[in-house]
C-alpha cells in the first residue's frame, strides 16, 4: 500500500474518531515519532493532571484539618494520606505550596523523599520545619 494511501486513511480515521480513540492513537504512535514532529509533551500533561489533582486533594485537606490543632489529627486525614498515594512526583507541588504558606507537609515529605533535612531540635518549630525542606527542595531543583 502506498504511504500517501495510509496517511489519508489515517488522517480520516483520525479526523471522525472520538475523543478517547484519539487518545489511544495518539498514545500509539507517539513514542515512534522523531523529535521534532511529536504531536505533545506528554510529560507535560500528565504533569498538569497530577498538579491538578494535588490541589484539589490539598485544598479538601486544608478545609477538612483547619480547625485542628494537632499534626496528628492532619496528617491522619483521608485526603493528606492520598495526597502522599499519588508518589513522589508531588513532592515540587508540595514545596510550591510550603512558599506560599504553612502546611503541615513535614509528615508526607518525609515519607515520599525516605529523608529528612530538619534537625531533631527544629521538629517543633514549624517555621524552621518549613525552611529545612525548602532549602531541601532548592538543592534537589525541585523549586
Amino acid at each position: 500500500m502506498d504511504v500517501e494511501v495510509i496517511k489519508e486513511q489515517l488522517h480520516e480515521y483520525i479526523n471522525t474518531a472520538d475523543e478517547q480513540h484519539l487518545s489511544a492513537i495518539y498514545l500509539l504512535i507517539e513514542d515512534k515519532l522523531p523529535d521534532h514532529i511529536k504531536i505533545g509533551n506528554k510529560q507535560e500533561v500528565n504533569n498538569n493532571e497530577l498538579e491538578q489533582q494535588f490541589i484539589a486533594l490539598a485544598e479538601k485537606w486544608k478545609d477538612e484539618t483547619g480547625v485542628y490543632s494537632t499534626t496528628y489529627q492532619k496528617v491522619i486525614n483521608d485526603s493528606y494520606l492520598d495526597i502522599i498515594a499519588l508518589g513522589r512526583e508531588v513532592v515540587p507541588f508540595i514545596l510550591k505550596d510550603m512558599e506560599h504558606g504553612q502546611g503541615h507537609w513535614h509528615t508526607a515529605l518525609k515519607a515520599l523523599t525516605r529523608d529528612n533535612p530538619v534537625p531533631e531540635t527544629d521538629l517543633n518549630k514549624s517555621t524552621k520545619i518549613r525552611e529545612a525542606w525548602l532549602n531541601w527542595g532548592r538543592n534537589k531543583n525541585l523549586i
